[in-house]
């Protein structure tokens, strides 16, 4: 096949995506769970265990000891702490629960990470990931 008719085709195939929205208008997570997210970045920033497990299921507050929190917290608190800005990227079903995927960009310029943020039927945070 020649490369200008694979090129037209994916042209083709791209604007046909964004006619029907299937890229341009991708998931946006709820303004509750943009909440849940902002809540989990600012007790992360402040060192603050119990509001950062106080959105959880009872698996997600038994499981994440304070251990746990002030290593997540050493690693990323500052960075948080100076400022972080979130970009939505998807939303999957895993595990019966729906999960969210950010990019987080930081103030500090220095490495971005992906965050994924799960939660369960009824509202309640059942994880959260930094990558």
């Amino acid at each position: 096949m020649n490369r200008p008719l694979v090129r037209y085709m994916l042209v083709c195939l791209s604007a046909l995506m964004l006619a029907t929205g299937s890229v341009a208008n991708a998931d946006t997570p709820s303004p509750d769970v943009e909440d849940k997210l902002d809540q989990l970045i600012d007790a992360l920033a402040h060192g603050d265990h119990g509001d950062f497990i106080s959105g959880g299921n009872e698996a997600f507050r038994s499981n994440l000891r304070q251990a746990m929190f002030e290593n997540v917290q050493e690693h990323l608190g500052v960075r948080m702490a100076e400022g972080v800005e979130r970009t939505f990227l998807a939303s999957l079903q895993q595990y019966g629960m729906t999960v969210y995927v950010w990019k987080l960009t930081f103030e500090d310029g220095e490495d971005e990470l992906i965050t994924r943020l799960a939660v369960d039927g009824n509202g309640d945070v059942g994880g959260i990931w930094f990558h």
